[in-house]
């Protein structure tokens, strides 16, 4: 009798340090991906600017 009313109130506080974990997860989860985000937009822009320094080179040549 006493587990069970212990388990009681023991739900509520665990259910919420879940809650909790899948917030931080999901804050996680979303900041990967905007990194994620943020890097692949970068990556396309350091090809051009390599086009255009051999653009520069085949300019002056």
């Amino acid at each position: 009798m006493h587990s069970a009313a212990g388990a009681g109130p023991a739900d509520p506080r665990e259910n919420a340090a879940t809650t909790a974990k899948i917030a931080n997860t999901r804050r996680m989860i979303a900041m990967q991906a905007l990194w994620a985000f943020y890097t692949l937009s970068w990556l396309p822009d350091t090809p051009p600017g390599s086009q255009v320094l051999h653009r520069k080179r085949k300019g002056s040549a």
